[in-house]
């Protein structure tokens, strides 16, 4: 038999075979690209992973509060308080993570960083220079921790920046000049730390301020005329320095301002009328300085106005009648000055004032009984004055008083028996005058009473057995009257201690 031909087959088998491994490598080759592109991508994790690991590993990462993911991959966007845009870093919020240690240079490596936010934690040293990298910054806050050194001048090139909060720090040295080369800055809180020097004029080139606050530090010096560039600040805090010479007029600049805080520095001269274009003003503290002059009249135009505070200085001339136009008053601080004059009768149009303060001044005259319109006030204090005349009965009206300080003044006549409707009061201090008559029983009344000194007057008569109802007691001084009679037993029963009792010289009081 004729055997079949080979030549075909001979020529298909090597075909196929060549086909199959060629195949075969294909596949091997996808396989090993695919194995080769994994092991290169652990090899090569994020680009923002190593700055996030040497922040981790160099504030005690094993310690935060919460760390959730961190360091569990390559990946840092899923990790605790990070957020990413287009696969960078863009956001840091670990505030209140008891992140403790020093912050690492690679921070300055997040060039895409938008929001650094590590406010109040336990971070110590001090800001790592390499943060000027970071251009695209927008809030940096590192407050509330125990930062020391000086602020870097190279932050000023972080010209994105809005807010700049480094609060409650051990931050010395100056505030830097540079920074008024930072156009979109919105806010500054460096209060809370060592800094000394001058406030740089510089400052007032950031015109898209809203917030300055620079208080409980040791600036000295002036307060620059150029922060009356300010437009549209909102609040502007510098208590607590030791700054001095005048308030500039270029302040009545500030039309928006809302606050105006410069209480507790050595601040001298007149307080400036311009302060009264301020329309937008509710919070003005110029106390505790050594301001001199009057009270400037045009304050009236201040309507919006809360809380005025002017104690502990050395104005003179009068209370201006036109800070009874101020009804939203809510407090009036005019202590400690060298005041004379009437209390003006128009006070008594602020209805919503809780605090008024007018003690340790040359006050004359008798007390305005207009004073028991003020219905929603809580401590009314015009002690150390020279005021005359009887106790108004209409401040028996003011039942949400809590406190009455009417000490070392010359009032005369009665207490008014209209005192026991003041339910609320707590402090009840009328020493050093010439109060006469007996004690009301009406003042039984006064269940909350905590602190009654009426020594060093004319009072006679008994003491009310009702008097006994003041178990809350602790300080009582009747001294130097013309009482007699016996003391309640029950008189401080319920006070947390003994209470303090001066009842007896010049009295006829059965012990």
């Amino acid at each position: 038999m004729k055997r079949p031909s080979t030549g075909t087959t001979s020529f298909i088998l090597p075909a196929l075979h060549w086909w199959i491994n060629f195949r075969t490598a294909i596949f091997l080759l996808i396989v090993f690209g695919l194995a080769a592109s994994s092991l290169a991508s652990g090899a090569d994790p994020h680009p923002d992973y190593a700055p996030l690991a040497d922040l981790y590993n160099a504030t005690n990462g094993s310690g935060w509060k919460r760390a959730d993911k961190w360091l569990t991959d390559n990946n840092p966007c899923g990790w605790y308080g990070v957020s990413c845009t287009n696969n960078r870093v863009t956001d840091i919020y670990l505030s209140e993570n008891k992140l403790s240690g020093t912050l690492p240079e690679s921070l300055g490596n997040l060039t895409s960083l938008k929001n650094l936010s590590l406010r109040n934690n336990e971070l110590s040293g001090s800001i790592p220079n390499s943060l000027e990298n970071l251009m695209s910054l927008q809030n940096l806050s590192l407050g509330e921790n125990k930062l020391t050194g000086e602020i870097p001048g190279e932050l000023s090139k972080l010209t994105n920046l809005e807010n700049l909060n480094l609060n409650n720090n051990q931050f010395s040295g100056e505030i830097p000049g540079s920074l008024g080369n930072m156009p979109k800055l919105h806010s500054i809180n460096l209060y809370n730390n060592q800094l000394s020097g001058v406030i740089p004029a510089s400052l007032g080139n950031l015109t898209n301020l809203q917030y300055l606050a620079l208080d409980n530090n040791e600036l000295s010096g002036e307060i620059p005329e150029s922060l009356g560039n300010l437009t549209n600040l909102l609040s502007i805090i510098v208590s607590r320095n030791k700054l001095n010479g005048t308030i500039p007029a270029s302040l009545g600049g500030m039309t928006n301002l809302q606050t105006l805080s410069l209480a507790f520095n050595k601040l001298t001269g007149a307080i400036p009328g311009s302060l009264g274009n301020l329309s937008n003003l509710q919070r003005i503290f110029l106390n505790n300085n050594e301001l001199s002059g009057e009270i400037p009249g045009n304050l009236e135009s201040l309507t919006k106005l809360s809380y005025l505070s002017f104690g502990t200085n050395k104005l003179t001339g009068i209370i201006p009648g036109s800070l009874g136009n101020l009804t939203n008053l809510q407090s009036l601080y005019l202590y400690e000055n060298q005041l004379s004059g009437e209390i003006p009768a128009s006070l008594g149009n602020l209805t919503n004032l809780q605090y008024l303060s007018l003690g340790a001044n040359k006050l004359t005259g008798t007390i305005p009984g207009s004073l028991g319109n003020l219905t929603s006030l809580k401590d009314l204090s015009i002690g150390t004055n020279q005021l005359s005349g009887s106790i108004p009965t209409s401040l028996g009206n003011l039942t949400n008083l809590q406190g009455i300080n009417f000490n070392f003044n010359q009032l005369s006549g009665p207490i008014p028996d209209s005192f026991g409707n003041l339910i609320n009061l707590t402090s009840l201090s009328m020493m050093e005058n010439k109060l006469e008559g007996t004690l009301p029983s009406s003042l039984g009344n006064l269940v909350n009473l905590r602190f009654l000194s009426l020594s060093t007057n004319k009072l006679s008569g008994e003491i009310p057995a009702s008097l006994g109802n003041l178990t809350k007691v602790w300080y009582l001084t009747l001294d130097y009257n013309e009482l007699s009679g016996p003391i309640p037993g029950s008189l401080g029963n319920g006070s947390p201690g003994a209470p303090f009792l001066v009842p007896q010289s010049v009295n006829r009081l059965d012990s």
